[in-house]
């Protein structure tokens, strides 16, 4: 969407464009050049919007006086005092007074930001882009003079945004590496003084020190608006429509991964038969799997499957495979037990070996007087859900652990946990398999049969929901929210049931959720999709402008582009033209 576009730029799409940078530090960027300051070359915007007229472009004042003459192929708004134009097939800068600052030499330049502007400097021949832009690094940034400042990029870098630009991390206005306090794996634009960063797959936020000031957890991050940024979780989906049962049938089986083909002696564990598994349900997997020929590390790693690999995968358990052994070998695994809060529980393991002595562990800690081949709790409670099991077993040659072996205790009831509701943005989720516990031995003697347990959860499908947090990271507006915006003047537009409105900063909604679409709050509007047509509400959800435009932008120095039959113009904020839509 639109919103993830505007708020991420994902090493993903950096790393296969292969950006190119000088490392160094920030501090040293004062000796390249001399320090940007953009309102030092602006002491105030100009007051400038290109027009088109009979296929030329030229500037009108914000009266709708023009000011300069349409006489450019095309034109686009002035940034830091300077716009680009486009004279023939090239492209040049021009200030206020239409003094062409930058002689067109450009195939391609954007605005400038922070007295940069990414531009192209080499055009590839006719269906040949790939490899042109491949071989020739053709993006630059570019400064006032439209000198090249740096970069051999392969495709448009980002604007500046506060001085820094994200590229292959994070780099100053003359190219610089900026050190950073975690290595991200990708990274946000910075906004109000806080990028966000991925790190292990989750999100959090540096600040302009490079510092970790909001550690990684969230699914998804957005930009900072009025001291708050809408984050994403994922959450389980309350939509019975998207969910189905787990069957023998549907092809679902429990799958190997991270290890060759016939690793264990199998490769995919199915259902039994009559065997199903709904919503919500577990299944613990029972099964035998032979150790591999080959003495050494082998890793133990399963997945949910069914069509497509789905779902958790368990943790890559390091199982050591050995020759012929004198260690204990296990006869006797211990099998998860399901009983009611109240009762006990008792697990049960034998192991051949000569003398050996057992020792019963819970959740890894030794049980004080545990040490026969079974065990029995003492009764056990809510508490004592999903507790694990296990034994070690030790003669003169060595020790060997068993499998974990899961407690679970009975529900008072049938009711099932009830997962997040409003699950509109869930259509095309597949059902997700949860990981939850599994028992497997850490050494296994080569070519030996061992029984293993998994057990996993259909937890259904998953779906994204967006909440807001302030700079510390606190949690001040909860995930609920199928899609967010940044806020702006005070409101955010969000998507509830399929349709945007805007919510205030408690995370009441202020103005119904009833359009196709809307966008954030410029000069005391917002603009807004309704029937496939723009118009524009005020703070209160007033209609002031109704929806008539095909196209629309953001207010800006009292006045907003629209398009209307494939004609441009400008309407002030109350709707009257500034200049009628032509082209």
């Amino acid at each position: 969407m639109r919103r993830r576009e505007y708020v991420v730029v994902h090493y993903a799409v950096l790393l296969a464009v292969l950006l190119i940078f000088v490392a160094g530090t920030r501090g040293l960027a004062a000796q390249d050049e001399k320090k940007i300051d953009a309102n030092d070359q602006s002491k105030a915007a100009v007051m400038l919007f290109p027009i088109v007229k009979d296929g030329k472009w030229g500037y009108m004042d914000q009266a709708g006086k023009v000011v300069i003459s349409p006489q450019y192929d095309c034109a686009w708004d002035f940034s830091e005092g300077l716009a680009c134009v486009q004279v023939g097939l090239l492209r040049g800068y021009i200030d206020a007074k239409n003094t062409m600052v930058i002689k067109p030499w450009l195939p391609w330049g954007g605005k400038f930001c922070d007295g940069r502007a990414a531009a192209q400097t080499k055009a590839p021949p006719w269906g040949d882009n790939l490899m042109f832009y491949v071989q020739h690094q053709a993006w630059k940034y570019i400064n006032r003079e439209g000198k090249i400042v740096f970069g051999d990029f392969y495709t448009r870098p980002p604007d500046f945004r506060e001085g820094i630009s994200i590229v292959r991390g994070f780099v100053d206005v003359n190219g610089r590496a900026i050190p950073c306090d975690v290595k991200p794996e990708a990274v946000g634009p910075f906004s109000e003084g806080m990028a966000a960063v991925k790190k292990d797959g989750l999100w959090g936020y540096v600040d302009h020190s490079m510092k970790l000031v909001v550690e990684p957890k969230f699914a998804d991050a957005g930009m900072f608006g009025d001291g708050l940024a809408a984050v994403g979780a994922m959450l389980d989906a309350d939509d019975p429509a998207k969910t189905t049962t787990w069957t023998k049938a549907g092809k679902y089986s429990l799958g190997v991964r991270g290890a060759p083909e016939k690793t264990w002696g199998t490769n995919s564990i199915a259902l039994d038969d009559g065997d199903s598994l709904a919503l919500g349900g577990t299944k613990v997997f029972t099964f035998e799997v032979t150790a591999p020929a080959k003495e050494g590390r082998h890793n133990f790693q399963w997945q949910m499957q069914q069509a497509k690999g789905f779902g958790d995968t368990t943790p890559a358990v390091p199982v050591t495979v050995v020759g012929a052994t004198n260690l204990p070998l296990f006869t006797t695994q211990p099998k998860v037990v399901t009983v009611a809060a109240g009762a006990t529980a008792t697990f049960t393991a034998a192991a051949t070996g000569g003398t050996v002595a057992y020792q019963w562990k819970k959740n890894g800690a030794d049980i004080t007087g545990a040490t026969g081949e079974s065990y029995t709790t003492p009764a056990v409670t809510k508490a004592d859900n999903d507790c694990r099991f296990s034994v070690v077993a030790s003669n003169a040659a060595g020790r060997v652990r068993s499998v974990d072996a899961l407690l679970t205790i009975k529900p008072d009831g049938l009711a099932a946990e009830k997962p997040a509701t409003d699950a509109s943005a869930a259509a095309g989720q597949e059902n997700r398999a949860r990981f939850i516990a599994q028992g497997v031995p850490d050494v296994m003697v080569a070519g030996q049969t061992y029984q293993v347990s998994i057990m996993m959860k259909n937890a259904g499908p998953k779906v994204m929901k967006w909440g807001f947090i302030d700079k510390a990271g606190q949690p001040v507006i909860e995930p609920v929210f199928a899609d967010a915006w940044p806020f702006s003047g005070g409101l955010a537009s969000v998507l509830i049931n399929g349709k945007w409105g805007y919510i205030d900063k408690t995370g009441k909604e202020a103005i119904k959720a009833e359009y196709d679409y809307a966008w954030p709050f410029s000069e005391g509007l917002g603009r807004v999709l309704k029937g496939g047509k723009h118009g524009y509400v005020d703070a209160k959800g007033q209609m002031v402008i109704e929806p008539k435009y095909d196209v629309a932008w953001e207010f800006s120095r009292g006045l907003a582009r629209v398009e209307i039959d494939g004609k441009e113009g400008y309407i002030d904020g109350k709707g009257k033209y500034v200049w009628e839509p032509t082209k």
